[in-house]
């Protein structure tokens, strides 16, 4: 498992055993992971940087996506820290009853839609598919639901139960998203496609909304 860190190469391979965010360092194997450890780590940590241990190389003519070092992060970040403090960002009461009654109301619009099947039952069930993916699955995806993996890794799979995959949002949203947000070319979030049929040339044509176009004849 080779990673970038600052233009800084280093094999972590021995290191993702004991890493304190499990396998979640695995997402960005192969890649520059700055942004990963800029933003998953607290200031303490990323002020000393990478351990020296792992480094076995520089990249060459390595130019950063932000400004770590600029003022405007290094003030926002902390500010975020001193708001919500280490003991306050998990086990909230408040945060496991959210799910519950989210999770209760999931399988009742499941329910409704495999039985009712009509427009009523169709956007309820959507509804409540949205607000699992944004209180649940994404929280457990970044690994930041609970300090118990599990539970957090649990968290996470609820994406499966929408028709999708964990497994390749973590790749795709974590690494492929938060580490270059909004750049047209390298945002995985503009993969999205548009589908239309040109009749003139008879070609299956998609228009990704990063205005990349791909042609395959049918």
């Amino acid at each position: 498992c080779w990673i970038v860190i600052h233009g800084k190469v280093y094999d972590v391979t021995k290191f993702v055993p004991i890493h304190p965010g499990g396998s979640l360092i695995m997402d960005g194997a192969g890649g520059d992971c700055t942004s990963m450890f800029e933003s998953y780590h607290p200031l303490y940590i990323t002020k000393k940087g990478a351990s020296e241990q792992y480094q076995i190389g520089e990249v060459r003519d390595y130019s950063p996506f932000y400004s770590w070092d600029g003022q405007f992060y290094q003030t926002v970040k902390s500010r975020v820290e001193k708001a919500l403090p280490m003991n306050k960002r998990r086990y909230s009461n408040v945060l496991f009853a959210k799910c519950a009654i989210i999770l209760t109301l999931y399988f009742i619009s499941l329910y409704l839609y495999m039985t009712k099947l009509n427009i009523w039952s169709t956007l309820f069930y959507g509804l409540v598919c949205s607000q699992v993916g944004v209180n649940i699955m994404h929280d457990g995806n970044h690994g930041a639901f609970t300090n118990n993996k599990v539970i957090t890794w649990i968290a996470g799979a609820t994406l499966d139960l929408l028709g999708s995959t964990s497994v390749v949002y973590k790749r795709s949203h974590n690494f492929g998203h938060h580490g270059c947000v909004n750049h047209f070319e390298l945002d995985r979030s503009f993969d999205t496609c548009l589908l239309y049929t040109s009749d003139a040339a008879d070609d299956l044509l998609c228009v990704d909304l990063g205005g990349r176009r791909i042609i395959k004849k049918k």
